[in-house]
């Protein structure tokens, strides 16, 4: 599965910031939460506190939020829930049906 994304939202400095103004940061995108999407700096999905703990534990802040240009249309209307990750500490939290693409991803 595929999701291209758009352009930067915001992005989150460190794991306080995240925790203060996560909430009124994504509220006034005005978006459902199946047209954004948060990457770390290494490129993993953070939908939950897990993945934002795992981004603080493993220095992969910021954590960059973009608007989805495309989605699969069976995605659409859905909200992205990760896997539980890995036991062991260094393993990123991971989405192997998902594939970001985009350069703005890359930056």
């Amino acid at each position: 599965m595929e999701i291209k994304v758009g352009k930067k939202l915001f992005q989150f400095e460190n794991f306080n910031q995240w925790v203060n103004k996560a909430s009124s940061w994504y509220g006034m995108t005005g978006l459902p939460r199946h047209r954004y999407i948060s990457l770390d700096s290494v490129g993993n999905i953070c939908v939950s506190g897990k993945e934002f703990m795992w981004a603080r534990d493993n220095g992969a802040f910021p954590v960059s939020v973009y608007d989805i240009e495309s989605a699969p249309q069976k995605m659409k209307g859905t909200i992205l829930h990760p896997p539980t990750p890995g036991r062991a500490k260094r393993l990123p939290p991971h989405r192997p049906c998902l594939k970001v693409v985009g350069k703005r991803a890359l930056k």
